[in-house]
């Protein structure tokens, strides 16, 4: 669900009830937004929810300064 080249769509339609995210599968991407095209990242964008308000900015900047500032700018300037 968080992997942008996850073909979400073909299991998630729109007689799709409910989606439940195992926490103890997630817990260790939460301090990170989602990328770019994952699932997360469009259910983000579809009910206007900025995923960047609870990212830990610490632990996401270790990752790889320069793509995270790109995705924060894109991000703020939605």
């Amino acid at each position: 669900m968080f992997e942008p080249h996850f073909a979400y769509r073909d299991f998630i339609t729109e007689k799709t009830l409910t989606v439940h995210l195992w926490n103890e599968r997630i817990k260790k991407l939460k301090p990170y937004p989602p990328p770019k095209g994952s699932f997360i990242y469009d259910i983000c964008k579809k009910h206007n929810i900025n995923p960047w308000k609870h990212v830990n900015l610490a632990k996401y900047l270790k990752r790889g300064v320069k793509q995270k500032l790109k995705q924060v700018r894109e991000w703020l300037t939605k």
